[in-house]
């Protein structure tokens, strides 16, 4: 209903008042000011936001060529209608430095031009992977994402430095991040993929992450690893720093083993109070996803209000009459 989409606007405006903000919907029972990404980007200029509406139609595919914000609702949102942003490929052209993408699930992510710098990734789900392939594609931060695949999660290229993936869940692994210009920083993640982690990453620095069955040491050089615990991996060992080998991490809630391993929403990626990994990071906070300096959610909510329950208590009302409504808002 488009009076839901506008108080929700109206809250997220409220805590953005210096943001330009359009909104895009394709679904007609909550209407935004577009229906597709083109027509948005088109009449957004650098530095603008476009917030994607809950539907439940797939967005397709789109082409940031401007420097913009990208929100959607999250990938498992907890509201009463609980609709999600989602879409097929996201990509990145010239002009795009600097842009953010927040709350939304996607399929893959890709860049089509050389260079593509500075770009954030904030509590999504990827379905697919990340591919970097242009060279000098730097300075990227992924944070509080999930990512489903157990294959590659995200593939760089060279020529690339300074990427930090940081507080994310991954199904699988980590290709091709490798360069002479700078390190990599891979900080507070959980790797579950049976199997290497790593596939010709370096140089890198690789802290404060657990490695349930991904076995920490990969292909590659130049990685240096400080204050990490594995456990159940092939190879549990690390190839240098000082870690915790073959450890039982101790989430609050978790089936591990086999398929269970992998990510779900039914997992609580906390640790519990005698877990070997609490307070072990390298700033004397917890390894994992809930340490460190990042913002994960399981449910890829990003930090915006959103009305999480709306009712019409006379849905039907007379010419001058009036409409009651009763709506709650949350932020997390």
């Amino acid at each position: 209903m488009r009076t839901t989409f506008l108080l929700a606007i109206a809250l997220f405006a409220a805590v953005n008042a210096n943001a330009t903000i359009r909104t895009l919907s394709n679904n007609t029972n909550s209407p935004g000011q577009f229906t597709n990404f083109a027509a948005a980007q088109t009449a957004s200029t650098a530095g603008d936001t476009i917030y994607i509406h809950g539907s439940p139609y797939n967005y397709g595919s789109f082409t940031l060529t401007k420097q913009l914000t990208v929100i959607g609702i999250g990938h498992n949102p907890q509201k009463q209608a609980p609709l999600k942003s989602f879409v097929d490929y996201i990509y990145f052209a010239t002009g795009s430095n600097g842009s953010k993408v927040i709350g939304m699930e996607i399929y893959e992510v890709h860049t089509n031009a050389a260079n593509i710098n500075n770009i954030e990734f904030r509590s999504c789900k990827i379905t697919y992977r990340m591919l970097l392939d242009d060279a000098g594609s730097s300075n990227w931060i992924v944070d509080g994402c999930v990512f489903t695949n157990t294959g590659d999660n995200f593939y760089g290229a060279s020529s690339q430095s300074g990427h930090r993936l940081r507080n994310n869940v991954f199904n699988g692994q980590l290709t091709g991040m490798y360069s002479g210009n700078g390190y990599h920083y891979i900080e507070n993640n959980i790797f579950l993929r049976n199997g290497d982690a790593f596939y010709y990453v370096n140089p890198a620095y690789v802290n404060n992450n657990i490695f349930y069955r991904a076995n920490p040491s990969g292909t590659g050089n130049g990685i240096t690893y400080s204050n990490n615990i594995s456990y159940q991996c092939s190879n549990n060992n690390f190839p240098n720093g000082t870690n915790l080998t073959n450890q039982d991490p101790q989430f609050v809630s978790f089936t591990g083993g086999g398929a269970g391993t992998n990510f779900s929403y039914s997992h609580n990626y906390n640790l519990q109070a005698t877990s070997p990994a609490k307070n072990y990071g390298t700033d004397s906070k917890d390894l994992g996803v809930y340490g460190g300096v990042g913002d994960y959610n399981q449910n890829g909510i990003p930090r915006i209000p959103y009305i999480s329950e709306f009712n019409i208590s006379n849905p039907t009302v007379s010419p001058g009459g009036t409409l009651n409504i009763d709506f709650k808002s949350k932020v997390r």
